[in-house]
């Protein structure tokens, strides 16, 4: 009997760690909220939905009517396209807003600009310069692999590879830190 009790806390322990690696390796996936004007009713963001759900990569969905919001998880190792969910919520009646984003990627200097390169995407996404990008910039180097949180702004793309989009750098950190 005591065997049997033995086992059955070596295996709640080890569902326990189980439980925590599964967690911790949900951090790697993008996530993406979009706050989306108009949204007002349930039913009338059912057509929206159906043309996010049909977004690549894509994981989970919640659409928050009373909060006006989209969030979206991308599946590990996606790329995330943000023209694409700009003409989803257009076409599903409503106008993108504000987008915040978390998203995973490789810090890169291209000529003297710093990119995220994300998972799945050529280009990369200009880190936008403010207070996070100076302590990103003063702890992290080239090549080094992050999550960045922050706001996602269009920007008109200025050359081959760049992706016309910045996210200002509001929280950083790499596999294994937490909380810059």
């Amino acid at each position: 009997m005591r065997a049997i009790m033995r086992w059955g806390r070596i295996g709640a322990l080890l569902l326990v760690a189980l439980t925590g690696m599964a967690s911790a390796r949900s951090n790697e996936r993008a996530q993406v909220q979009v706050r989306v004007d108009g949204l007002s009713c349930p039913f009338c963001a059912f057509g929206m939905e159906k043309r996010l759900k049909k977004l690549d990569g894509l994981e989970d969905l919640r659409i928050l009517v009373d909060e006006g919001r989209a969030v979206m998880t991308f599946r590990e190792g996606s790329a995330v396209d943000f023209d694409a969910i700009g003409e989803a919520i257009r076409k599903g009646g409503f106008t993108p807003k504000a987008i915040q984003a978390t998203l995973m990627g490789t810090l890169a200097r291209v000529e003297d600009r710093l990119m995220l390169r994300m998972d799945g995407l050529e280009q990369g996404l200009l880190l936008a310069s403010g207070p996070g990008l100076d302590r990103l910039t003063a702890t992290k180097s080239e090549g080094d692999r992050i999550t960045v949180t922050g706001k996602v702004e269009a920007k008109q793309p200025k050359g081959h590879g760049e992706h016309p989009y910045a996210i200002t750098v509001e929280h950083f950190e790499t596999a294994g830190e937490r909380g810059k």
